[in-house]
């Protein structure tokens, strides 16, 4: 669901597409491609005999709140750092507040997350603590590298805007993905019609970023 993040950005950065229709097909193809990953993990759960409703629907409300969260963001930088900016922030001292707000916000996700989980036995924030280093330490880790990646993305828009910048930073998802299919074996046993659509779903997430950054170009 992070269609909407284009369209908002690219309003928002005040360079407008100098090719709008192959903006709007870069962002076709990833809705595709969006689709494509439903129709997966649907034939996944089935398979399993599981009800993905709960999932789908935390899945798009989370999207809708994600497609907001960057041109809040970018308009709160400095202009003399990005195109769009109106605030008085670097990208440095953004992403700070950005990860105090994580921090905080926390405290209040978290515990209805963990108590109400999309799958398995309900948790409470005591069982972090009950948690082994390593897997502490790849959380921070990830975290740190959202942060520099953030960061970076924010310099790329003083060069470019922040359509660009931000359909690069979206590549996201096809690390995901990668990380999902080879190390976490989500799709390990999967039919070839479900690694067709994995295939096929890769092949137009790359595709359609491809188009959305040259649409700018």
């Amino acid at each position: 669901m992070h269609t909407p993040d284009y369209i908002i950005v690219e309003m928002s950065g005040g360079t407008a597409s100098q090719k709008p229709v192959q903006l709007w097909i870069g962002v076709a193809i990833i809705i595709t491609a969006i689709y494509l990953s439903s129709v997966i993990y649907k034939r996944m759960s089935q398979s399993k005999n599981e009800k993905p409703v709960k999932g789908i629907v935390i899945a798009i409300l989370a999207g809708i709140v994600i497609a907001f969260f960057y041109g809040f963001m970018v308009k709160s930088i400095d202009p003399a750092f990005v195109s769009g900016g109106t605030g008085k922030l670097t990208p440095y001292s953004t992403i700070f507040f950005y990860s105090i707000g994580v921090f905080v916000s926390t405290f209040i996700i978290n515990p209805v997350m963990m108590a109400k989980p999309v799958t398995g036995a309900p948790l409470s924030m005591k069982d972090y603590f009950k948690g082994i280093s390593k897997d502490h330490f790849a959380g921070i880790l990830a975290g740190i590298v959202f942060c520099i990646g953030m960061v970076m993305s924010f310099m790329a828009v003083g060069a470019a805007n922040p359509a660009i910048a931000y359909a690069l930073s979206n590549a996201a998802p096809v690390v995901a993905m990668l990380w999902g299919i080879f190390v976490w074996k989500e799709f390990k046993g999967a039919d070839k019609t479900t690694n067709m659509f994995l295939v096929t779903m890769f092949s137009f997430f790359v595709i359609g970023l491809i188009l959305v950054t040259l649409s700018n170009m």
